[in-house]
């Protein structure tokens, strides 16, 4: 269980418990999942085991429900099957490109030092040095604010995902059949480790946070090279992609 649920005076808690005590007396519930995807806990809800003092309501699994649009041409224009990794970090075995999107970020400017330590070429994220994407703007794409996600993910270049696990980004990933490096920050996302994508499908290498609940750089590097190189990454790669 998440920290924030294992904690009485926290109102994640009892948001959790005013819906977990609602749902049952729904006339049905519907749910952006698939079978395959999260057998135990969609085996456990068709059994009872979720609502044992009650009648469970009507579950429907419509999902994998995504997003999707035609206006990113764009993106078609850019590079080769398997050459382009996205994430908001990505490696590839043979060359190095990156394409880098999201919000405002959160750790420090040390987050790109992993760049540094890594030879292939760089690892990036939100903040970074000065100069940095002149510098590297040959090797890789920074897209500033929100990258189209959904059609990144399905171009054939796309060799990786570093995310932090959003219910509709890991939709899109597994739909797409790209591997990934998972980075959950709060809530719910850090549920999947054991399920969807973590123990159950092995779908994702983890990040390991520090006891300060930050990722380091050289996490970061480890976890990107681990999925590139080691067994488990490819095996991993195997699982997923087409």
């Amino acid at each position: 269980m998440v920290k924030p649920i294992l904690d009485r005076t926290d109102k994640a808690y009892t948001g959790l418990l005013n819906m977990s005590t609602h749902l049952p007396k729904s006339s049905g519930v519907i749910v952006n999942t698939f079978v395959s995807l999260e057998i135990r806990a969609i085996k456990a809800l068709s059994n009872g085991v979720c609502v044992p003092e009650a009648p469970t309501p009507p579950i429907y699994y419509i999902g994998p429900v995504i997003a999707a649009d035609d206006r990113n041409r764009w993106w078609r224009k850019l590079h080769k099957p398997r050459v382009f990794n996205e994430i908001a970090v990505g490696l590839e075995e043979e060359r190095t490109e990156v394409l880098v999107g999201g919000a405002q970020p959160t750790q420090t400017k040390t987050q790109a030092s992993a760049s540094q330590n890594c030879r292939r070429n760089p690892i990036w994220i939100a903040l970074l040095p000065e100069g940095f994407l002149e510098r590297t703007k040959d090797r890789g794409l920074v897209v500033k604010s929100w990258a189209p996600q959904t059609a990144v993910l399905k171009r054939e270049s796309v060799g990786g995902f570093v995310t932090h696990c959003g219910w509709n980004s890991i939709l899109e990933a597994v739909t797409a059949g790209v591997p990934m490096v998972a980075w959950p920050l709060y809530a719910e996302q850090r549920f999947f480790k054991q399920g969807s994508v973590g123990e159950e499908m092995k779908l994702a290498l983890w990040m390991h946070e520090s006891e300060d609940g930050f990722v380091s750089a050289a996490e970061v590097e480890k976890q990107v090279r681990g999925w590139m190189e080691s067994e488990e990454g490819k095996a991993i790669r195997k699982r997923t992609l087409p």
